[in-house]
């Protein structure tokens, strides 16, 4: 019932115009952009820095939506963004040569994949770019670390991030759903619809928005024999369509996220609520003050 009223509400919020992100797509925290020109070719030795120190908003990179599934502990690389290990093999302090080799390969055959599926598209850039092994010219910044992002961006007339384009949603769609999906066709209890069901849910609800969560939550999660009914491992018992999936977690963090910010606004008032979104600054008064303030609220 509740789940079935999470999948009604998105459908409810889809129609309104909320700016849901495409399927398979979530919010995500990016440190550099790999320019490159279309031909395949460095538009820049040098990746391009998201993350601002100095700045609370930015000190950990840019937000930008991005293909991402619930990883596993196996291989999975993703469309145009990823980590530094997949998307240039670069191996981290301490890190397993062997499975960097792996994941950066796994990378490479799924942006040929992509290639292969619009010869005439936006991969082609990157699929020459990693073909070509101009991965080897790039500059290797200082203080690069492992659970870093990259995206890619094509500098020709129209600047564009292969990520965000249609080509990019359209076959990460297609991939996603053959990862997650078990292959199987059935009634999704959270929908009602008949359609193929999912092995395990796609995304998970960010920590933030769990109580005393160290990490993000998946809403089931059956890992193990032991965790399951009758001994089923994934959600046998819990049979779950792909939209069904999707549309749970989203309105279940849209609808956490507002019960975060009402109970926070009743909590400490309107004045107390506003100055955790717009500080106030010592050494500073009058419109200066707000403007400051202004310029440093967090974006969400």
């Amino acid at each position: 019932m509740l789940l079935t009223r999470l999948v009604e509400y998105a459908g409810n919020a889809a129609d309104a115009g909320s700016g849901a992100p495409p399927p398979y797509y979530k919010p995500q925290k990016i440190r550099w952009v790999l320019e490159l020109s279309p031909d395949g070719s460095l538009a820049s030795r040098e990746l391009t820095p998201l993350a601002d120190p100095g700045d609370p908003v930015h000190k950990n990179g840019v937000e930008h939506v991005v293909p991402s599934i619930t990883k596993t502990s196996g291989i999975a690389p993703r469309l145009a963004v990823d980590t530094p290990e997949y998307v240039f093999g670069w191996v981290p302090d301490g890190g397993n040569a062997g499975r960097v080799r792996r994941a950066h390969q796994a990378f490479c055959e799924l942006t040929a994949a992509w290639a292969a599926a619009d010869p005439a598209g936006p991969p082609q850039a990157l699929h020459r770019f990693l073909a070509g092994g101009h991965a080897e010219q790039l500059s290797v910044p200082d203080g690069w670390g492992r659970g870093d992002q990259v995206i890619v961006r094509v500098n020709g007339d129209a600047p564009v991030f292969l990520h965000a384009t249609e080509s990019a949603t359209r076959f990460w769609a297609s991939v996603a759903a053959s990862r997650k999906e078990s292959g199987d066709k059935g009634l999704c209890l959270v929908c009602g619809t008949t359609g193929e069901l999912l092995r395990t849910i796609p995304q998970q609800l960010p920590a933030r928005l769990v109580p005393q969560a160290t990490q993000s939550a998946s809403l089931v999660s059956v890992n193990k024999a032991a965790h399951g009914f009758g001994l089923a491992e994934q959600p046998a018992h819990t049979p779950t369509c792909a939209r069904g999936g999707l549309a749970v977690t989203s309105a279940l963090a849209l609808v956490s996220f507002c019960a975060i910010e009402i109970s926070g606004f009743r909590k400490l008032g309107p004045k107390g609520y506003f100055r955790t979104i717009f500080p106030k600054l010592g050494g500073l008064s009058g419109p200066a003050s707000f403007a400051m303030g202004l310029a440093m609220a967090p974006m969400v």
